[in-house]
């Protein structure tokens, strides 16, 4: 008999893949805030004359496949699984026996590490096999937790016998007094400057907003034979963001206006064993806007854009580390 019940009873897991689209159990569940992933599928008409005015007869599903987003707070053990996801491969682990740091690596390849990506409720259990991480958001507002969405692709999804959710390890959550932001001089000792800078008192930008993206560019390979993607690829790797902060001088405008480089920190800080730290060597400043209003004190806003170090052969992200009590992913 089907059951009525509220989206609280929805259980969202994930778990890595090996090999890529070979469906596998949850090793962690995700409290999500807001979820949209389900089951797609593209129909067509058949729209041929059968000596009658009528505008079609029948219809055939040509493709079927898993597609949305997940928002939830960024918990430190779960967030592993989705970065190694966006990097491409698990990360290097070094540490222990309590304490771990986990360093990824961005892959220059076009079939990253794929998630198997759970769904558990009163009326459904099953696995969407193949799940890539296509965009990747953390939204970060003053007096707040830490969010971040995961727009997802999927193969089409399959029934599964039992799911147990459990949430007794998700770990520390990010919150919105954890983060910092940094600026210092692009360069090959990008990451030496950025220590600089964070060691320093006035080192840290006091900002009241942060967006940071991360969009791997998905798309489905679809053959003959089959109505669900054989494979899914990630195409070009981009990375970019969003910054508020008090309009107290010109440096941003005077960044964007004449084309200046920075070297970019991200980090969250929860203790010396706990952390999230995402190094960008060469970020360009796109847009600056101010705001001024009558009764408010005026804010200006920066996008900016991380760039490849061609002179250095460094990645967008050439340096994301977390640390946490998680072994391993």
């Amino acid at each position: 008999m089907a059951n009525k019940f509220v989206g609280r009873n929805c259980g969202v897991g994930i778990g890595k893949e090996s090999p890529r689209g070979t469906a596998v159990a949850p090793t962690f569940w995700i409290p999500w805030a807001t979820l949209s992933f389900n089951d797609k599928v593209d129909r067509i008409l058949e729209e041929a004359a059968f000596g009658n005015i009528a505008d079609a007869d029948s219809s055939y599903t040509v493709k079927s496949w898993g597609e949305g987003e997940i928002e939830a707070d960024i918990h430190e053990n779960y967030v592993g699984l989705i970065l190694a996801a966006l990097a491409g491969a698990a990360p290097t682990t070094t540490g222990g026996p309590t304490n771990w740091t986990h360093t990824y690596a961005l892959q220059n390849i076009n079939n990253k590490l794929s998630l198997s990506l759970a769904m558990d409720t009163p009326n459904t259990t099953c696995i969407f096999p193949f799940g890539m991480v296509d965009k990747y958001t953390i939204t970060v507002k003053p007096a707040s937790i830490v969010r971040n969405t995961m727009s997802f692709r999927s193969q089409k999804s399959k029934d599964w016998n039992t799911l147990t959710p459990s949430y007794t390890s998700l770990g520390d959550k990010y919150l919105s007094k954890h983060c910092a932001f940094y600026l210092a001089t692009s360069s090959a000792t990008y990451i030496t400057d950025l220590d600089t800078e964070e060691a320093s008192p006035t080192g840290k930008i006091a900002v009241t907003s942060l967006t940071f993206n991360i969009n791997n560019n998905l798309a489905d390979w679809d053959t003959i034979g089959t109505v669900t993607p054989v494979d899914i690829v990630n195409r070009t790797f981009a990375v970019d963001g969003e910054v508020e902060l008090a309009f107290d001088d010109n440096t941003y405008r005077n960044y964007v206006m004449a084309g200046t480089y920075k070297a970019c920190r991200i980090k969250f800080t929860i203790g010396t064993n706990n952390s999230l730290q995402i190094d960008m060597p060469k970020v360009d400043f796109r847009e600056w806007e101010p705001s001024i209003a009558l009764d408010d004190i005026a804010t200006q806003k920066f996008t900016f854009k991380a760039l490849y170090d061609t002179a250095n052969g460094i990645n967008q992200i050439g340096n994301l580390v977390l640390k946490n009590q998680n072994q391993t992913y």
